[in-house]
């Protein structure tokens, strides 16, 4: 795997786990 893949990838990972965080943060608060 090129370095450049494995940046995109833990990139969009995070991304993911984030956006994944924030719609339950979110549902918690409203």
């Amino acid at each position: 795997m090129l370095a450049a893949d494995a940046d995109t990838y833990r990139s969009s990972f995070c991304y993911e786990v984030n956006a994944r965080q924030w719609s339950v943060t979110k549902n918690a608060l409203f």
